[in-house]
């Protein structure tokens, strides 16, 4: 059987592996009081969809194939006939229309998914349509998310109305929102 060392050596190596021993223990125990707490829960930021003072907004999710489905009723006055809608995550240069997708906000059916928009849809009043249109991005392709992240986006809409004269329709945006891909 062979004797255990002794002397200062030997002294020194286990003052060293009780030292990092202690600061391990108290990490852990640290790790598990945060765990414990959820004090790591990082939450993306709040959803919100706010509207220009033509509109409102109901419900409204975004899938991680970058279809956007919302509610939106519109206080304009009467009804409105829908031409177009388009939803980008940026705004162009000017300010007045998007600067991905459907830049010209038509109703063109590359950009709605399968039954999401009809071209001539009428919106009347307070009462809530549903609609599903693609998001897109940078690469002017809809802009693909990984579910959870957060999305932010801007909607425009090309309308008529009965009280405008003949012919004359108004791109305006809609609305600004913000929510988790699902």
């Amino acid at each position: 059987m062979q004797a255990i060392a002794k002397g200062p050596k030997a002294q020194a190596a286990i003052d060293f592996m009780t030292s990092y021993g202690v600061v391990i223990l108290v990490i852990a125990v640290a790790l598990t009081i945060i765990l414990g707490l959820n004090a790591l829960n990082i939450q993306p930021g709040p959803s919100y969809c706010n509207t220009t003072q033509s509109f409102s907004c109901g419900g409204y999710v975004i899938t991680t194939n970058g279809v956007f489905t919302f509610t939106l009723s519109q206080s304009v006055g009467g009804y409105i006939n829908v031409t177009g809608i388009a939803c980008s995550t940026a705004i162009n240069s000017t300010g007045n229309a998007p600067r991905y997708g459907n830049i010209g906000v038509t109703g063109a059916s590359k950009y709605y998914p399968t039954n999401g928009f009809t071209k001539g849809t009428i919106l009347f009043g307070n009462a809530l349509k549903k609609f599903s249109i693609y998001c897109y991005g940078p690469t002017n392709v809809p802009a693909n998310g990984i579910l959870g992240n957060q999305f932010i986006g801007y909607v425009w809409m090309n309308y008529t109305n009965p009280q405008l004269p003949a012919g004359y329709s108004v791109v305006q945006q809609a609305l600004t929102f913000s929510t988790e891909y699902t």
